[in-house]
């Protein structure tokens, strides 16, 4: 998931410094954003199937910090026998505070690079949309190695 998601971050920053170099500038990308958004809603609400828990009686293990951040495949039943309390029951597994803490800061640091690097490249640096989009579209590829078969080999 983690190499899609950054396939994302090499296509989107590439195409909206494209976009943004056009006569109707800045606001091209964001209504481009808006479409692409919107199709994704569509196919979010109407191209999914729902699914539907079945009920088992017997007892199961408790799930695993890779099961709660979908490293595992997600469980297809619901037990009637237990009473869930949701965000207390994640919190109540084992390191599962400090990990949701760790989760936490990685991705805060990662979102202010992302906020604050263009802010920067335009003030300090006097980029232009299409610099800083290029920039992201070179710089991404370097993180869908690292999380893909860098950290998959690690």
């Amino acid at each position: 998931m983690a190499v899609s998601s950054n396939l994302g971050f090499i296509v989107g920053p590439a195409v909206a410094g494209l976009l943004g170099a056009t006569v109707l500038g800045n606001i091209l990308p964001v209504m481009a954003a808006f479409a692409i958004s919107a199709v994704a809603l569509g196919l979010i609400q109407f191209g999914l199937a729902e699914t539907s828990r079945a009920t088992i009686s017997e007892h199961l293990e408790a799930p695993s910090a890779c099961a709660v951040y979908g490293q595992e495949h997600k469980r297809g039943y619901q037990l009637d026998c237990e009473k869930h309390d949701g965000f207390r029951d994640i919190l109540g597994l084992p390191n599962m505070p400090g990990l949701m803490a760790i989760n936490f800061l990685v991705m805060m640091g990662f979102s202010f690079f992302y906020v604050a690097f263009p802010v920067h490249a335009v003030q300090a640096l006097d980029w232009s949309v299409i610099n800083i989009g290029v920039f992201f579209a070179v710089v991404t590829p370097v993180m869908v190695v690292v999380q893909g078969p860098g950290l998959g080999w690690a």
